[in-house]
């Protein structure tokens, strides 16, 4: 048995191995191509990168990849059935633009300047040529009816978007920030005032979302080309057998949170409030690292998000104030999340779709508190629906309803349909299906214009 699990061990080595190999051959041939000045070779390079997620389909689509937006893109595939998905990573579209973009440009452009500023005019007008030669060439190597991606703000993405419009493809985007704090629309499509869109269509996940967008007149979007379909990727959760979500080991998996991302800039703008917060994440962080250095038979995972600050802000708060190992503390960057959950008794998390994952699973759901400090407006996605969360108000609430899930756990059916259809549309496990549609009746008017 053991000389099995080397074996599986060494073979999951190579591949890593090989995997990075291929990928750093691809990056030396676009740049080789870019170098030469050759856009059709980039377009048979592309062809090599691009990895099918499905094998049929009666029309296809190009995907710009990118981590949880794939999730919504294997959903489609899984429970469309229409459509052929094939994917190539964002990165590589900013791969070319970057090789005009100068060091200065490439620091100073965003996607908040991208539209109203003259910054690397020079650079986007070389980009938009170089893919108006690759764009042809790649659809004819792939034969693609449409490209869809995850945002519409990307700066490797604008010229993108109109390169393809002008050679009648259509650009659409299943647009995957879709949870909002209730009553905040406003606040957040504010945000995006200075961006456009220059593509087919937008499908979103829910209707706050595209009402906030429309209210705040983003160009380039109307009632006419954005639909409301649901999030996709929760197609599996809504559609699982219940006997499949109740699998539950001795584990406790904790969904980092940046007070930055959650919370300031968007709703907080008192200094004082800000620190407090700050310091209320930073405790809330050291309490379940203490759950887990005062619990050693059950398993903490803390996973944040992959970018390598939100790692290091937690891996900074266990040397701050534990210099002992905790052998049953993980600390990690990666890993499936539908699997965490599963595996869980208790799910830890804050204005996340973790949260709602989590109650689909009916797992004691546990999140900090800041309705202390934040008393004039809503502050979670549960302000309408306080009794599907527990949350954390003293220091010994972690462990009491961790040791007590089953009475902390919600069985309220009633109020998590509501919510469900308050931040993600609909619970009716249809969403990849709506969304397929649309994107074909969207390649269908382009291919048959009136």
């Amino acid at each position: 048995m053991e000389k099995i699990i080397l074996a599986i061990q060494d073979r999951s080595i190579f591949k890593k191995a090989r995997h990075k190999i291929k990928s750093s051959l691809f990056i030396l041939l676009v740049k080789l191509s870019l170098f030469i000045n050759y856009p059709k070779l980039t377009a048979l390079i592309f062809m090599m990168i691009a990895s099918k997620v499905n094998r049929r389909g009666d029309f296809t689509v190009l995907c710009l990849g990118r981590s949880v937006f794939l999730n919504d893109i294997e959903a489609l595939a899984n429970f469309g059935g229409r459509i052929k998905y094939v994917v190539i990573f964002k990165n590589y579209f900013r791969m070319i633009f970057d090789y005009f973009l100068t060091e200065s440009e490439r620091n100073q452009l965003t996607e908040e300047n991208y539209h109203i500023c003259n910054l690397a005019g020079d650079a986007k007008r070389k980009y938009n040529l170089y893919l108006s030669q690759m764009i042809p060439a790649l659809r004819r190597l792939i034969k693609f009816d449409a490209v869809l991606s995850g945002n519409f703000g990307y700066p490797e993405q604008q010229e993108l978007e109109d390169v393809c419009t002008k050679n009648g493809i259509p650009f659409i985007i299943l647009h995957k920030e879709g949870l909002l704090v209730p009553g905040y629309g406003k606040e957040w499509a504010d945000l995006f005032k200075v961006y456009k869109f220059r593509g087919a269509e937008i499908l979103f996940y829910s209707n706050e979302i595209r009402r906030a967008l429309l209210n705040n007149s983003l160009s380039g979007i109307s009632e006419n080309n954005t639909k409301i379909v649901g999030m996709p990727r929760f197609d599996y959760y809504f559609t699982m057998p219940k006997k499949e979500k109740k699998y539950i080991s001795k584990q406790v998996v904790c969904f980092s949170s940046d007070p930055d991302d959650r919370l300031l800039g968007l709703f907080i703008k008192d200094d004082n409030k800000i620190k407090e917060i700050r310091d209320r994440f930073y405790n809330f962080h050291k309490s379940v690292i203490k759950f887990a250095a005062d619990n050693k038979n059950i398993k903490v995972i803390i996973k944040t998000k992959f970018a390598g600050h939100y790692f290091q802000y937690v891996k900074q708060i266990l040397a701050d104030n534990f210099k002992d190992p905790i052998d049953n503390l993980v600390i990690t960057n990666i890993g499936d999340t539908l699997d965490l959950i599963k595996n869980s008794i208790a799910v830890i998390s804050f204005n996340s779709t973790t949260c709602l994952e989590a109650l689909i699973f009916e797992k004691v759901l546990i999140s900090p508190y800041f309705g202390d400090l934040i008393t004039d407006k809503p502050w979670d996605y549960f302000s309408e629906h306080p009794e599907l969360v527990n949350y954390i108000k003293t220091e010994t609430d972690l462990e009491k309803y961790i040791f007590n899930s089953d009475l902390y756990t919600s069985h309220d059916m009633i109020s998590k349909k509501k919510l469900f259809k308050d931040l993600l549309g609909n619970s009716d496990g249809q969403s990849s299906v709506r969304a397929e549609n649309e994107i074909i009746k969207i390649i269908q008017k382009f291919q048959h214009p009136t």
